[in-house]
C-alpha cells in the first residue's frame, strides 16, 4: 500500500518510527559493500570517540526498540 507524506504524517509515533526503522533497513540493504565518503568516516569517527568516551550514554536497540512499541498512540 502506498501512502504520501500527508497519510504518513497522520500516524501515531510509533508507526511512524517503524516505518522509518523500515526504509533505513532498505537503505541498508541497497548500499551494502559501497564505500563511505570521508565526511562519513568523519562523523562514524566522531561518534565512536564519543561512545567510548561516554559509555554510560549508550542504549541498546532492542532497549530502545521495546520502549518505542510502548509509546502511547
Amino acid at each position: 500500500m502506498l501512502m504520501n507524506i500527508d497519510n504518513i504524517l497522520q500516524l501515531s509515533t510509533a508507526e511512524k518510527i517503524l516505518i522509518v526503522e523500515k526504509i533505513w533497513d532498505n537503505i541498508a540493504e541497497n548500499t551494502i559493500g559501497k564505500k563511505l565518503s570521508s565526511t562519513q568516516i568523519k562523523e562514524l569517527d566522531k561518534r565512536i570517540k564519543n561512545a567510548n568516551q561516554h559509555p554510560e550514554r549508550l542504549v541498546e536497540w532492542e532497549t530502545v526498540k521495546s520502549k518505542m512499541k510502548n509509546v502511547k498512540k
